[in-house]
């Protein structure tokens, strides 16, 4: 919730919290699949199951919310308000009663012909738990709301009314509209809900959030006054601000299998553009911005994640149709106030295990969704601290010359917990892992590397590096083709010793903590490694799942 107000000047902060509080609160046993998404052990499916079910309080079994809400509201101090949100009872529904994600919505809309009075009694108790969720976040300090109708787009005109709209009528009637002497704005927002803002205007909300699927300006016609607009960001203004950040001739290097490109056309053609149609609602999530000088340069680093929902394929990639995550590293050199050259890795092994298409060698670490600093500081907006950033510098310096003493001394001569925390994490790409410990750390990544890949070197300086700096607590390494190593020994990652010769981009960002390294954020261009081994990981992923390809093998 707070992140984002730590790096942008935003008019507004919105509960940063799953939508599925209230089916979980209600006792149907949320959980996980990792690559599927949200699901349930207990999917209501019958008369029986829905009057089984009960509003929750939220004083109990939605405690965290409201604590969450009262805590954001002190963080904040009345500089931005705060918005706290629900799920619509539709969108709520559908989960519930398809048990998790679904691409049909065979269950929820079956029940809807064939037992529509069922379907109204389960989105009438929906809708009262709403009402008191919400009232309890405006009681918490939610000074306005939002309700996220996320799914009544897949309704009809007549549908939509009676089972989506019927009842964010029912919640914004039921909502407390003042609280301690001040007015509490409700807006709505239903995707792909434009032909229906007119309706939606009618309900007594106060705003609409809007899509990019209609123009704002239509938008304003259609209802007139009776309702401010919020959102309508199109991903095509993207191109425009890209070529205002970037120069012309800027290089832009993204690994495999984007590689090398020149300019921010080139980026958004090959890059962004087909992101987005895979994920049309692609958000931004960075976690670490830092900046400062190497040698004479100055430079940009950035590591976070790219998420939204997979609705269509990429790079061949099966769409899940689910919420997904693709980690990020990513370097600006600044010239004039243009950026002059792009080096960057996206995660793409992690979006394919989120898939289930990765086809190659399972990770010995754990593969997990990577978060932020513990500290969440990583959002350095200044001013510089030279002496800062020299002390982490030095830290980070001397542990990387204590890995190069391993050809001479073994592991023991890299001296590695002078260096890091006994509690460290290593934050490792998918397909290697991520670990915690030195112990872990050694176990599944470092033992089994060295073992494969004995003899590797790197080089820190330019021009085998792009940059290498530190800014406060932090320090970041990007270097494309910087190591390079022959793979023999025990092989690694599944890979058959043959003494292959290859190089190996890294990209790395370190947090110190009194005196030791912390946190160590790492990725690596697994994709080219295996390119330059021959083998190419797209073509068996597509072999991997051809039942899910847009084009299967004939049979």
């Amino acid at each position: 919730t707070l992140q984002p107000l730590r790096r942008f000047e935003l008019d507004a902060a919105i509960l940063f919290s799953d939508i599925l509080t209230i089916p979980d609160a209600m006792g149907l046993g949320l959980y996980f699949v990792e690559g599927e998404g949200p699901k349930f052990e207990r999917p209501v499916r019958s008369v029986a199951d829905i009057q089984r079910l009960g509003v929750p309080d939220p004083s109990e079994s939605l405690r965290y919310v409201t604590d969450a809400v009262s805590l954001v509201r002190q963080e904040l101090d009345g500089k931005v308000p705060l918005i706290g949100f629900s799920g619509s009872p539709w969108t709520l529904s559908t989960y519930m009663v398809e048990g998790g994600s679904s691409k049909e919505y065979r269950y929820i809309k079956g029940m809807m012909y064939e037992n529509p009075g069922a379907l109204h009694e389960l989105l009438h108790t929906l809708a009262q738990a709403v009402i008191a969720y919400l009232n309890a976040q405006i009681e918490a300090g939610a000074q306005a709301v939002m309700i996220f109708d996320t799914w009544g787009g897949v309704l009809t005109p007549q549908t939509y009314r009676e089972f989506s709209l019927n009842y964010m009528q029912q919640i914004v009637s039921g909502l407390k509209r003042e609280h301690e002497g001040q007015i509490i704005p409700v807006t709505l927002f239903t995707k792909g809900g434009a032909q229906w803002l007119e309706d939606m205007a009618d309900t007594g909300c106060n705003a609409l959030g809007l899509d990019w699927t209609i123009d704002i300006d239509e938008a304003r016609t259609r209802v007139g006054d009776k309702v401010a607009l919020q959102g309508n960001l199109d991903p095509a203004a993207l191109p425009r601000q890209l070529e205002e950040l970037f120069a012309p001739d800027a290089l832009i290097q993204l690994g495999c299998p984007h590689d090398s490109m020149t300019g921010p056309a080139a980026l958004w053609q090959r890059a962004y553009q087909p992101l987005l149609q895979a994920i049309p609602d692609l958000e931004r999530r960075d976690y670490i911005v830092m900046s400062g000088p190497d040698e004479d340069e100055a430079w940009l680093a950035c590591a976070g994640y790219y998420t939204g929902v997979f609705e269509n394929p990429w790079l061949d990639i099966p769409a899940t149709r689910q919420l997904v995550t693709m980690r990020f590293c990513e370097f600006f050199r600044i010239i004039d106030d243009k950026i002059v050259a792009m080096h960057g890795l996206w995660d793409i092994p992690e979006l394919m295990l989120q898939a289930r298409a990765w086809p190659m060698a399972p990770s010995l670490g754990r593969d997990i969704h990577v978060p932020g600093p513990a500290t969440q500081d990583g959002l350095i907006r200044g001013p510089y601290d030279p002496l800062r950033a020299a002390t982490s510098m030095k830290l980070v310096n001397d542990m990387l010359e204590g890995l190069g003493n391993y050809a001479e001394g073994g592991t023991e001569a890299m001296q590695l917990d002078r260096y890091w925390h006994p509690k460290m994490n290593w934050y490792g790409p998918a397909g290697i892992g991520s670990n915690r410990r030195l112990s872990g750390f050694r176990n599944w990544h470092q033992i089994p590397f060295l073992a494969g890949l004995p003899n590797r070197g790197s080089n820190t300086d330019k021009p085998h590096r792009q940059c290498y700096f530190a800014d406060g607590d932090y320090v970041a390494f990007c270097g494309f083709n910087a190591m390079h190593m022959n793979v023999s020994g025990d092989g690694w990652m599944g890979i058959v010793p043959g003494d292959q010769r290859i190089t190996m981009t890294s990209l790395d960002f370190w947090r110190c903590e009194a005196g030791r390294i912390r946190e160590n954020w790492v990725l690596v261009d697994l994709l080219d490694v295996y390119r330059q081994l021959g083998v190419d990981v797209f073509r068996r992923m597509r072999e991997f799942s051809a039942d899910r390809q847009q084009s299967p093998p004939p049979l």
